[in-house]
């Protein structure tokens, strides 16, 4: 009976012993095409690869990518809308790993354009991570894109956008404003947004002679930017593990003391204490393994361009560009952060059974349960249908 009673405080403890030689438990559903042109690939979590169509779900660690001439239109659970423009890849993350269950992607390369439903309480409602930013989206029409040399630009039409760069530095985008922001630097002070289609494909096509202006710096940074947040990705899980033994000696502590497991209030605010401290880390975790990504992606996809145009690159800088490729290829980049997945995917299983058993979507302001998105997400589909067909009759 003893056990039983404190059975529900260590029930999601299981979920945090990864078994990392496979994938991890159902991954949850984030997004969903409502609008494909040209051609979409959609990589799955196993590394499998298969074109988007209409009506598919997108789940947390799938990779989206659009191919020249070609996009993409998601639609999130709350009504919030993406719309990746051509020659863009992006990882849809899992929302799990934060308290409030605020989605956000890894921005990769290319651009997007988003409508985003404001949050009730005015904080952030969607985020967009890059190798050298963090943009916080606090209800709000904006565009984020990512240039081959890695800077980050974030331009808003409506509402605000916090962008936060390597350095650690905030900036506060408001409507008709954009920033930018370069691998391992600060944020630009905001300067009035040049937001016509026209301005974005120069921007995009500018970063190449950046690039080149950058170079003997570059391959360096990069460097910096995949070996940090590796150490970074190490350190908080180990802290990680720390909160886990923690909430472990707690519930073992309510069982010595005989207390029947029950809902009281002292109980209550202890859960909500350490499940805060752990989502906090769950999210850090999730930011490290993003930045380390999508570095490692910026040397990849500079190693096939200099392939491709190698008149377009000095020859010592694609020397130092393929010294820095085969020192990334042998730390197997590829297959940690395939771990990290599976390692944060279980992490977000233990917290996601505590949220439920304990019922802590109001306390930690949930913005849509996890086990509601599937059906949320066809609702919303159906509506938008809906009210398209009422605009065009």
């Amino acid at each position: 009976m003893k056990q039983a009673k404190i059975g529900m405080l260590l029930l999601f403890l299981a979920a945090f012993s990864p078994a990392l030689a496979f994938p991890a438990g159902a991954m949850v559903e984030e997004g969903i095409f409502d609008q494909v042109s040209g051609r979409v690939t959609v990589q799955r979590v196993d590394g499998g690869l298969m074109p988007a169509k209409v009506g598919d779900l997108i789940e947390g660690g799938e990779i989206v990518e659009t191919g020249p001439q070609s996009t993409a239109r998601i639609l999130l659970p709350d009504e919030s809308v993406l719309e990746l423009k051509e020659n863009t890849r992006i990882e849809v993350n899992d929302s799990r790993e934060n308290a409030r269950g605020v989605p956000s992607v890894l921005l990769y390369l290319g651009r997007l354009w988003g409508d985003i439903t404001k949050s009730e309480d005015g904080d952030t409602s969607f985020e967009v991570v890059s190798s050298s930013a963090v943009a916080g989206v606090r209800g709000t029409v904006f565009s984020a894109g990512v240039g081959i040399d890695g800077q980050t630009r974030v331009g808003v039409e409506q509402g605000e956008v916090e962008v936060q760069g390597e350095a650690g530095s905030l900036v506060l985008v408001k409507a008709d404003q954009e920033t930018s922001v370069d691998l391992g630097a600060k944020p630009k002070e905001p300067s009035p947004y040049q937001k016509s289609e026209d301005q974005w494909r120069q921007w995009l096509n500018s970063r190449q002679p950046a690039l080149m202006a950058r170079a003997d710096a570059l391959p360096a940074q990069i460097m910096k930017n995949v070996e940090g947040p590796r150490q970074r990705f190490e350190a908080q899980a180990a802290e990680m593990k720390r909160l886990q033994q923690s909430w472990q000696a707690y519930a073992r502590s309510q069982e010595k003391q005989g207390r029947p497991l029950q809902a009281r209030p002292a109980v209550k605010r202890e859960v909500i204490r350490q499940m805060r401290a752990m989502f906090i880390v769950a999210k850090q975790l999730q930011r490290a393994d993003n930045r380390m990504v999508a570095s490692y992606f910026l040397v990849q996809r500079l190693n096939q361009d200099m392939q491709a145009h190698p008149d377009q690159y000095r020859p010592e800088f694609r020397a130092k560009i393929q010294e820095t490729a085969k020192k990334l290829e042998a730390m197997n980049l590829g297959k940690i952060h395939r771990q990290n997945l599976y390692l944060l995917d279980r992490y977000s299983e233990g917290l996601e059974q505590a949220v439920t058993k304990w019922n802590l979507n109001p306390e930690l302001q949930r913005r849509i349960e996890t086990a509601r998105r599937a059906g949320k997400l066809r609702e919303v589909q159906r509506a938008r249908m809906q009210k398209q067909l009422q605009q065009e009759r």
